[in-house]
């Protein structure tokens, strides 16, 4: 289960809205929708590890501890 609260929070610590971060992964070649996306973050449907992985780029969140905080809460 994702940890939803701290990942929006390192959203807004690297200054990314959902829709903003959503078009970076788009622009990072990982095709997915706003409604899909806010889905996931809603938990109606769960990250698969490339999302995640480019997310985590994104967002430089870089420590496996880290990682796993917020997405094997």
């Amino acid at each position: 289960m994702v940890d939803i609260q701290k990942l929006r929070s390192r959203m807004v610590l690297e200054g990314y809205s959902q829709r903003s971060l959503v078009a970076e992964i788009n622009a990072r070649g990982v095709k997915i929708s706003e409604n899909t996306f806010s889905s996931k973050m809603n938990g109606a449907s769960s990250f698969d590890c490339d999302l995640v992985d480019v997310i985590c780029d994104i967002l430089e969140v870089e420590e496996p501890a880290e990682k796993a905080e917020i997405f094997l809460a």
